[in-house]
């Protein structure tokens, strides 16, 4: 029995911990998603609970979700909690991952001493435990040391890992980490091991037949050329390095460069008609894919190539072209080079005036350079002594927490104990009422015995008053049957005397009847006889019967006796069991005391929970009410439906937000006759995506009506850029993602019934329908925010020809992505699109409806899980 029950707590053991790792799954599969608040809600909610081993795997995810999020002071805390309690736990694996994890953290805010600081922790963990550490620590090691200018500890960590994916026969990885070498000896200015590194990488990339690597390779190797003044060879490679990317048209931005590299090639070789060629193809290739700064700065090298040709104007005009290109978008860098020429130019001219004031312009952007880099640096060790203050006081936090947890722990167990005593004292109690009942009813059964005994005594002493009474009947019987019997004697004797008297008197008159009257006598007399002895025989057995009878009644009163005796025997017991349980009872009263006492505890502690309840629950409602005046504001930050109405034949928007404030926008506005609309899904929903579309309208706002960009492709361009800027300027965290997904169209008017439609997406796409056919328009795979550095990122045009009556559908992914159904799966983009083919003939009002009724049906008791927006519109 003993083994069996060891058995079953294994088997419970084991699936609590199976529970608790598929609880860590779930939280795992919400991240991966992007689900961070379902994820960060549920790991928050059974964190408690969770075994120390889990727990710490369960703070390690929540630092993820933090990070994601850009809290960095959450993330942090997080993380130092599971390093604390995998200290503590000596799970030596977790607390190495913590450190890594922290180490990273401080990478992505760019506090390198810090970052490696814990970096080394985490490898000195994994060491002194004999544990592999992961490829990526090395990755990070080798990155913090080369921004550290540790050149050699950067190059040590990056060969580290560069065998280990040699091993694993991993070629992108291997790619990347030469890359990695190379850029660090030329920073270095150890341009032996940059050709050595390049070398290894032109090997590796014709092995795995990488062209576009090679080409790459080719562009280094005439770079580390021009750096050793062999001019000839240079352009040798650079022509290499442009043959191998001549049919390449996806990498024509490396083509450029390398067109840019040749120009300079040719340049110092005084080749300048041939250089200007190769800057005007780059130039072309940076147009193309709307790349601004790279085509300032071929701009700046036209400008070189062209005074050192002795073309002045044109030297004037390509740095002046750089400026107007560098100056909107504060490149500084670009700037300074543009004036640098400038200067030289009009130096050379003698044209004094303008050659100052190139001058002061250049002192100028220096100055903005030198306080820009002061003030990253500034803010750099502000962030630096910042984040050593949160680690300390964390640090310091958790250990308090730590102690908190463990008073709070002790009193769960004694309130859990006060519980338990409390729960056994009443089931005691329930105990001795059920005991106390059983006596009850078992007085009541021996009460009903003793009624019964003495119904059953009274019923004997009845029977022994019927025996008695039956006894002298029977005596007064045989007494009349002996009076009968006399009194026949008697009649006998006479009748004799009376025929004898006959007899003697008829003597002589009846001598011949005498004889027979003599027979006749004796027949009677023999009559008689027998009939006495038929008597006699009769009181024999009457005496036998009362003698039996009287043995019967001896026994019954025997009997009696010993049944009176057992009732006196039983009274005497029930008036002991009486004194047991009064006993008892009193014993009852003082537990119950207790126990009301303990309950009045209770109750005040329960009192107290419930006031915190009652003040967490006002802060909601507070809480509440804040975000129902923010969805107020937010409302009147969208155009309505009938405002849509005014530009379109006909239009409807289907708005359902997740929360009660919503992460999906739409925007609307119209030029002579042209429309321009879009809609828009932020990163996140509830509160946060309420900012960050509130956001994305006012970037629209100001790109749209204040800037006059129509195209939409233009405007996804300018609005990345924008969104990119003013978060990295306001956000202390560099690694930026928050962002959006957004389809923009332009609709204008070419005729009475020609429409043309221009659209770019940016991860969204949009629905046509012309003519009953539907046109499906993806978008780019690329967001809007999201990068980590300021760049101009190009998103595709598309162009429709559409008529009067077709229809267009812009829509977040909140609908496709909703769960429902039988089978609690996703409504998917195919499903989607389908029901829009099958209502997109109706009137608009319905459209909407069936889409309303299609989501509630498909969703059902399940939640909805995103913010839902469709806008469709009816040109004409």
């Amino acid at each position: 029995m003993h083994k069996v029950f060891l058995i079953l707590l294994c088997l419970h053991f084991c699936l609590y911990l199976k529970g608790q790792q598929h609880l860590l799954q779930q939280a795992t599969n919400l991240y991966n998603t992007s689900q961070y608040d379902e994820a960060q809600t549920l790991l928050e909610e059974n964190l408690f609970q969770l075994e120390p081993k889990e727990k710490i795997k369960a703070y390690l995810l929540l630092g993820d979700i933090f990070r994601a999020k850009q809290q960095f002071s959450q993330s942090l805390n997080t993380y130092l909690q599971s390093a604390y309690l995998s200290e503590n736990q000596k799970y030596y694996s977790l607390l190495a991952e913590s450190y890594h994890k922290i180490g990273l953290l401080y990478l992505q805010r760019e506090l390198h001493e810090k970052a490696l600081e814990n970096l080394q922790l985490a490898e000195k963990k994994y060491l002194e435990n004999y544990l592999q550490p992961p490829a990526e620590m090395y990755e990070n090691l080798a990155l913090v040391c080369s921004r550290l200018k540790k050149f050699t500890e950067a190059e040590d960590n990056y060969q580290k890992v560069l065998s280990l994916y040699a091993q694993q026969k991993n070629y992108e990885k291997q790619r990347f980490i030469l890359r990695r070498l190379i850029i660090l000896s030329n920073n270095s200015n150890n341009f032996e091991k940059a050709h050595s590194y390049t070398l290894q990488l032109k090997k590796l990339a014709e092995e795995n037949q990488d062209k576009i690597e090679e080409a790459y390779c080719f562009n280094n190797l005439g770079y580390l050329s021009q750096k050793q003044g062999k001019q000839y060879e240079a352009g040798l490679f650079f022509e290499k390095a442009i043959h191998l990317l001549n049919d390449i048209t996806f990498y024509s931005r490396t083509k450029a460069i390398i067109l840019n590299n040749a120009g300079i090639t040719y340049t110092n070789q005084r080749q300048f008609e041939n250089a200007r060629r190769q800057y005007e193809k780059a130039r072309e290739i940076f147009l193309q894919n709307k790349d601004m700064l790279s085509t300032a700065e071929t701009d700046n090298y036209l400008a070189i190539n062209a005074f050192y040709h002795k073309k002045m104007e044109d030297a004037i005009s390509f740095a002046e072209s750089a400026i107007k290109i560098a100056e909107p978008l504060e490149a500084y860098d670009i700037l300074a080079a543009s004036y640098k020429i400038l200067s030289e130019i009009y130096s050379n001219e003698g044209s004094i005036d303008l050659y100052k004031y190139y001058q002061q312009k250049l002192i100028e952007v220096n100055q903005k350079q030198i306080e820009l880099l002061s003030l990253q640096q500034k803010q750099q060790n502000t962030a630096q002594l910042e984040a050593e203050k949160q680690e300390s006081s964390f640090k310091l936090l958790i250990a308090n927490t730590e102690k908190q947890e463990l008073a709070l722990k002790q009193m769960i167990l004694e309130t859990e104990k006060q519980q338990q005593d409390l729960r056994l004292k009443e089931q005691q109690l329930q105990l001795l009422q059920k005991e106390q009942e059983l006596q009850k009813q078992l007085l009541s059964k021996q009460k009903l015995e003793k009624e019964r005994a003495q119904q059953a005594l009274l019923l004997a002493q009845q029977q022994l008053e019927a025996e008695k009474r039956n006894k002298e009947i029977l005596a007064l019987q045989q007494q009349q049957e002996k009076q009968a019997l006399q009194l026949r004697e008697q009649e006998a004797i006479r009748r004799e005397q009376e025929k004898a008297i006959k007899l003697a008197q008829a003597q002589q008159k009846l001598q011949e009847i005498q004889i027979q009257e003599q027979k006749k006598t004796q027949f009677y007399t023999r009559l008689v006889m027998a009939l006495g002895t038929l008597l006699f025989l009769f009181v024999i057995y009457a005496y036998m019967r009362s003698q039996q009878r009287r043995k019967e009644l001896t026994r019954l009163n025997e009997e009696i006796k010993k049944q009176q005796i057992e009732l006196q025997e039983k009274n005497a017991e029930l008036l002991a069991n009486e004194e047991e349980l009064r006993q008892s009872y009193e014993e009852l009263s003082a537990t119950k005391e207790t126990i009301e006492q303990q309950r009045d505890e209770l109750e005040k502690i329960n009192r107290h929970i419930t006031q915190q309840r009652d003040i967490i629950e006002q802060k909601n409602i507070n809480i509440l009410s804040s975000i129902n005046y923010a969805s107020r504001i937010q409302k009147a930050l969208l155009p309505s439906e009938s405002y849509f109405r005014k530009f379109f034949n006909d239009a409807f928007i289907f708005y359902k937000p997740r929360d009660i404030v919503s992460g999906d926008f739409y925007w609307i506005d119209a030029k002579g006759n042209a429309i321009t609309f879009a809609v828009a899904d932020c990163t996140g929903h509830g509160v946060p995506g309420a900012f960050m579309s509130t956001i994305g309208i006012e970037l629209l706002n100001n790109i749209i009506l204040l800037r006059g960009v129509r195209q939409p492709d233009l405007i996804l361009t300018t609005l990345n850029y924008s969104l990119t800027k003013l978060l990295y300027q306001q956000n202390d965290e560099k690694t930026i993602r928050d962002g959006m997904d957004i389809a923009i169209c332009h609709l204008e008017l070419l005729s009475d019934s020609s429409y043309q439609l221009q659209f770019a997406g940016a991860k969204s796409p949009i629905v046509v329908f012309s003519n009953h056919q539907e046109i499906f328009l993806k978008g780019d795979n690329k967001p809007i925010g999201g990068q980590q550095e300021l760049e101009l990122i190009d998103y595709a045009l598309h162009t429709l020809q559409l008529e009067k009556g077709d229809s267009i559908y812009m829509y977040t992914d909140g609908f496709q992505d909703a769960f429902g159904g039988p089978d609690n799966r996703k409504f998917m983009s195919k499903n989607f699109r389908k029901l829009l083919s099958d209502i997109h003939t109706q009137p608009f009002e319905e459209q909407k409806l069936i889409l309303e009724h299609t989501l509630e049906d498909w969703i059902g008791t399940h939640q909805q899980i995103d913010d839902v927006c469709v806008v469709g519109v009816k040109i004409g």
